[in-house]
């Protein structure tokens, strides 16, 4: 009779030891033999597994260290923490190559975490000597410091390294394709988190040395390297919400020539008040946008979030007004002031006043219409001195960054910071320039892509400064990637914070009406009469949603209303107007359905005073 022939689990250890007794003799050392090598086996693997974990998770830290040195200029630092990155990726990967571990990997289901973790070393191994260790013998040559001389960028070096940069750029990529393309275990949480923790990771380095390697083919050109290249310098007020960012509340023309920067000129928005741009930009820009008369206009020149746009406006009515030829367009705002502020000191004003990196924004966008405000009977009054207050801050700040830079690499991680956040746009006239600058943040544009995309655009209709204390919060879900289409819901959160309205000049709170909603404007759509309190926030707020999508609907405060439907570089857009009073807040919910479309979702956030957070809650499909 089998040992089996009933349940084993009712014998007592006695009673297993007598019927092991019974077998024969060659029967028991084969057993043994088998269980001891098991033990053995399964002994070694968990050791090894120990120490693959060990050598990963130092050699992702020393990893991590070396990016932050090279991003600080430190190279030798950078070195040596790229050659500990490699030593325990080796590490790693000998022990995932063995024999035993191949053996364990190729079990199905519960070889799957083995695997994931050979693939993981591969990529790690590869992190290190085809990425981190080459980037930082690069870094030695281009630091901040060596780029920077005085306030000169140094064109010919960084000129010379681009091909270096852009073979470094290939291989990242292709590290981080290898690392998106690593399997994902069956089970064991920790090994999923490794993954993860990986392909953030490299896709990081990668963007980032994929910027790196553009900023090397684009610099060079835009700041003069082969000739002197001349720039419109656009200040946006955010204050007063437009789609770019802000209202544009002051202008300059910044020269480079050699790598040396030249403000030429600082005036106020005034300059362009009777200015036409004579340029067409299409059937559809007019649909959307052709009742703020945005040519005529420069206050609705940039009501659109693609920047493109606006900085073609903004060329046109300066080299209309005044005559003088720009070869592209750069506009920023006070909080990008700030950020700069932090990296170059402060900077004293005519009459003593110091401006600084904690109080540069409010000064701008609050302080100065309390401290040159207009009277009851004529809110624009005090403007002239209020304009040249902030152009004197304006000139202040940008004559310091003409001067010699004491700190190079806090001013590039200061542009960065303001760059990523949207505080910085780019334009140029040159068609190749303008191809690159699209692959990066500085193009503000609006891509021509299938992707998924949820862009909320928010524009004041109340003339007044209220977005000053507008806050904004953003959510963007999607269900699966099973079908052709799926569902997707866009839900806009707004906060009017304003306290002692009362308090504040009539120019920041008063609302002048949609029905004329801008002096001088020609809307000829029917108006609406606002009867609202003092401070209230009146604003067009509107979903830019991907490529294909319908509106199936919208409710305001968990109330259906209607949205206006448009189209812009091919994505659909839902307009809602909404009215904030001070203290109080609203929800707009879209539900769409969109194509289940390849690509990683984006929610790019309009540069605002606030800190707008985003939640995005869509799988990448394809």
């Amino acid at each position: 009779m089998s040992i089996f022939s009933r349940n084993p689990f009712d014998d007592r250890p006695d009673d297993l030891r007598r019927r092991l007794a019974d077998l024969p003799p060659s029967v028991k050392w084969v057993t043994l033999a088998a269980l001891s090598v098991a033990v053995i086996f399964f002994g070694w693997l968990g050791m090894q597994g120990l120490t693959v974990k060990s050598n990963l998770e130092k050699a992702r830290d020393s990893a991590e260290q070396a990016k932050d040195a090279l991003l600080s200029g430190k190279s030798e630092d950078a070195t040596r923490f790229a050659e500990n990155t490699q030593f325990h990726a080796l590490q790693a990967r000998a022990a995932t190559h063995s024999l035993p571990w191949n053996v364990a990997a190729a079990v199905p289901v519960l070889g799957s975490p083995l695997k994931t973790t050979r693939q993981i070393s591969d990529v790690v191994v590869g992190l290190a000597g085809d990425v981190l260790l080459p980037a930082a013998d690069m870094g030695a040559g281009i630091s901040p410091d060596r780029l920077i001389d005085g306030a000169r960028l140094d064109l010919k070096l960084l000129r010379a390294e681009e091909p270096r940069l852009s073979e470094l750029s290939i291989a990242a990529a292709k590290l981080d394709a290898s690392a998106q393309a690593i399997s994902k275990p069956a089970y064991l949480s920790v090994i999923k988190d490794a993954r993860s923790q990986l392909q953030d990771q490299t896709l990081r380095l990668s963007q980032l040395l994929g910027n790196t390697a553009l900023a090397a083919k684009l610099a060079p050109s835009m700041l003069g390297a082969d000739g002197p290249r001349t720039y419109l310098l656009g200040f946006q007020s955010p204050a007063e919400a437009r789609g770019t960012g802000g209202l544009l509340g002051g202008i300059g023309v910044l020269r480079f020539d050699g790598g040396i920067p030249k403000v030429e000129t600082l005036s106020s928005n005034t300059e362009l008040k009777q200015a036409v741009a004579n340029i067409d930009l299409g059937p559809e820009f007019e649909r959307v946008y052709g009742w703020m008369n945005p040519l005529t206009d420069y206050r609705n020149s940039n009501v659109s979030p693609h920047f493109p746009y606006a900085a073609q406006i903004w060329k046109s009515m300066w080299e209309e007004q005044t005559g003088v030829a720009v070869d592209g367009v750069i506009a920023t705002d006070p909080i990008a002031l700030s950020y700069l502020l932090g990296a170059i000191g402060p900077v004293t004003l005519p009459d003593g006043e110091e401006v600084n990196q904690d109080n540069v924004v409010e000064l701008t966008l609050s302080t100065a219409y309390a401290r040159f405000p207009g009277s009851e009977r004529d809110p624009y009054f005090n403007q002239s001195a209020r304009k040249q207050y902030l152009q004197d801050i304006s000139k202040a700040v940008i004559g310091k960054m003409m001067g010699p830079i004491k700190s190079p690499r806090k001013l590039l991680d200061a542009l960065g910071k303001a760059a990523h956040e949207g505080r910085v746009a780019v334009w140029s006239a040159y068609p190749a320039d303008q191809k690159l600058l699209e692959e990066t943040p500085l193009a503000h544009a609006v891509p021509d892509d299938d992707a998924p995309y949820a862009q909320v655009v928010v524009n004041n209709l109340a003339g007044n400064k209220m977005d000053y204390y507008l806050t904004r919060k953003i959510e963007y879900v999607a269900d699966g990637c099973d079908g052709d289409m799926r569902n997707s819901t866009i839900v806009v959160r707004l906060a009017n914070t304003a306290q002692n309205v009362d308090q504040l000049p009539d120019y920041v709170t008063r609302t002048l009406g949609l029905d004329n909603p801008f002096p001088g404007t020609k809307r000829t759509t029917a108006g609406i009469a606002l009867d609202v309190p003092r401070g209230t926030i009146v604003t067009s707020v509107r979903v830019l949603a991907t490529k294909g999508a319908k509106l199936m609907s919208v409710t305001s405060n968990g109330k259906k209303t209607t949205a206006i439907p448009h189209v812009e570089s091919g994505h659909p857009s839902f307009e809602v107007q909404v009215v904030i009073p001070p203290g109080q807040s609203g929800e707009l919910t879209f539900r769409l359905s969109e194509p289940t479309s390849a690509g990683k979702p984006r929610v790019p956030l309009q540069p605002l005073v606030d800190d707008a957070s985003n939640s995005v809650s869509v799988p990448v499909c394809g």
